[in-house]
């Protein structure tokens, strides 16, 4: 986002051509880059920066292009703290630069530096044991001294008798350079302008285009900007929140123009790229009314519209192919949905998907769907059924790929209601069968593939469920009573327990087992039978745990005759 403001402009063209070469780079350097594994403290980096970020204002403050030099080789061979990369030596050679900055506050200094002919600063290394200053050709020239710790008293007695003025610093600044906050301040603050086509107005102070978040100290008032010579920013900002505009761009040459209302989106928000259309929103307090894209050739590829009864929208390609519809009775005076949603005449509309085939085949009316039917793609949803009210009422049709029969289910207002068959691989022979009531299973019936009875299940309301199993042969394998509960989370019974006695039969139709249970554990006796009829096992169990057991062999040989400890050891007999 790029805001752009200035300070008063002064009549100086000579401050216009600098500050034209400063904001080629204002932008690209706005945001500082993280620092490398070892810190940059050479000459070279410390004057870019303040050649960007200070330089630019003193300049505009004196009304003069001033140009700021540093010889790094000398100040290096001088001072083996910049050699070592420990510190850039700036401080010392911005002296002048600080005294300018506040001499140029008044006329009168303004005056002296425009008299002496001062034209930049230049600095340099020495070898000598305090800090000096020339005014040559003119430039102001610092000898810089590593050893001079009193270097800001030695330069700034030179300046003063150089120039002939005195330099009074501000209220939270001073002589010592390391205190001064009100220079030190500079390197955050906006540079100013003299562009008369890309600029912005803070509060009326006149300043360089830059991204809006490096205002953001502007709380209160008003910010309008321009690039181009185009208004690209227009806020009103109370307590940090804005109303009005705001244009911000990316780096794939997009730009978003967007409006708020209390900080909130209110209004157009328009996307462009290279110049071009490529969306267009409409938001109502922070919310999304309704929105369009665009495809280069500026056809409309996808909108979409918030009603009251819901979203309604559509996204085409730029042959007319449909990818997406979504329709709603409060959608009957958009033109952009009217012929697609059936209003006036029904509408049956091939919807595609991305391998570029038929998913399925919508009809609408009125904005309801009416009817679906399964498309060709691979990926297609393969359903036909009609709809009542936007919800699936019928008997609806599941097909597999190959064309197949998957599944035939009745649905009554959205909810299942009536039977559901799944078939076969073949797609002829039923091998599940549901019958819903209100969405809720009443019975639920498995088959084998030679037609008999698998598993069958029945639900009394959601308390209590029955299940049998069968032999292939028809006869019947068990038949366990379950009750709700909350023990079972997984599996075919989740939510319900055993509960009651559970029998089990041989193949034959003989018994199997009989055993007592209380919510999913054993509790009670259980019986068990060889398929002769004798008794197999006689046990007692105790919430799970076994208690008593005796077990025969299929001849009636008794085998065990045990009770068992809580922690299923034997008892011992003494």
């Amino acid at each position: 986002m790029f805001l752009v403001t200035a300070a008063e402009v002064g009549d100086f063209a000579i401050v216009a051509r600098m500050l034209t070469r400063a904001a080629k780079v204002a932008i690209a350097l706005l945001c500082l880059h993280a620092l490398p594994a070892r810190a940059d403290n050479s000459p070279e980096s410390a004057l870019k920066t303040f050649k960007d970020y200070v330089l630019p204002k003193i300049s505009f403050a004196c009304g003069r292009e001033l140009s700021a030099e540093y010889d790094g080789a000398s100040l290096r061979q001088h001072d083996t703290t910049i050699a070592h990369d420990q510190t850039s030596g700036d401080r010392e050679c911005n002296e002048p630069f600080r005294y300018l900055w506040f001499v140029c506050q008044t006329d009168a200094g303004k005056a002296a530096v425009k008299k002496a002919g001062i034209t930049g600063v230049r600095c340099k290394g020495s070898a000598a044991k305090v800090s000096t200053l020339q005014l040559t050709d003119g430039k102001l020239v610092v000898e810089r001294s590593g050893a001079d710790e009193k270097s800001h008293v030695h330069l700034r007695q030179r300046f003063e008798a150089l120039l002939k003025v005195q330099v009074v610093f501000g209220e939270r600044s001073g002589p010592e350079p390391y205190g001064d906050q009100t220079f030190s301040d500079l390197m955050g603050k906006p540079n100013p302008s003299l562009s008369q086509t890309d600029y912005c107005l803070v509060n009326g102070e006149r300043l360089e285009l830059m991204p809006l978040y490096r205002l953001g100290r502007v709380r209160t008032g008003q910010i309008k900007c321009w690039e181009h010579g185009q208004v690209i920013v227009d806020l009103s900002l109370r307590d940090g929140r804005k109303t009005g505009l705001v244009t911000e761009h990316d780096s794939s040459r997009t730009t978003i123009a967007s409006h708020y209302r209390d900080d909130k989106l209110h209004g157009e928000v328009r996307r462009t790229q290279n110049g071009a259309l490529k969306s267009l929103a409409h938001y109502e307090d922070g919310k999304r009314i309704w929105s369009q894209e665009h495809d280069l050739t500026k056809n409309m590829v996808s909108y979409s519209h918030q009603y009251p009864d819901g979203v309604a929208s559509i996204s085409v390609t730029h042959d007319g192919r449909v990818f997406g519809l979504q329709c709603t009775p409060g959608a009957r005076a958009d033109k952009q949905l009217q012929a697609a949603c059936g209003f006036g005449a029904p509408r049956t509309t091939r919807i595609y998907d991305g391998t570029h085939k038929v998913n399925r085949i919508e009809t609408w009316r009125d904005g309801v769907l009416v009817e679906r039917k399964a498309g060709d793609s691979a990926y297609a949803e393969r359903s036909e059924v009609s709809y009542q009210a936007n919800e699936k009422h019928g008997r609806e049709r599941l097909l597999r790929e190959d064309g197949s029969l998957e599944a035939e289910i009745d649905w009554q207002r959205g909810l299942k209601h009536g039977r559901e068959l799944r078939y076969d691989d073949s797609g002829r022979k039923v091998v599940t069968e549901i019958v819903w009531r209100s969405g809720q299973k009443q019975v639920l019936t498995e088959y084998f593939l030679n037609g008999s009875r698998k598993l069958q299940q029945q639900w009394d309301g959601e308390r209590s469920l029955r299940e049998q199993t069968f032999w292939d042969n028809g006869q019947l394998r068990s038949d366990t009573p379950f009750v709700a509960c909350r023990g079972r989370a997984y599996g075919r019974n989740a939510g319900f327990c055993e509960q009651g006695v559970a029998r089990s039969y041989h193949e034959d139709g003989s018994r199997s087992e009989e055993a007592q249970y209380q919510l999913g554990q054993r509790h009670g006796s259980r019986h068990a039978f060889w398929s002769n009829g004798k008794p197999a096992a006689v046990e007692q169990y105790s919430a799970g745990v076994l208690q008593k057991a005796r077990r025969w062999q299929e001849d009636g040989k008794l085998v065990l005759d045990e009770e068992y400890e809580a922690d299923g050891s034997r008892k011992l007999r003494r």
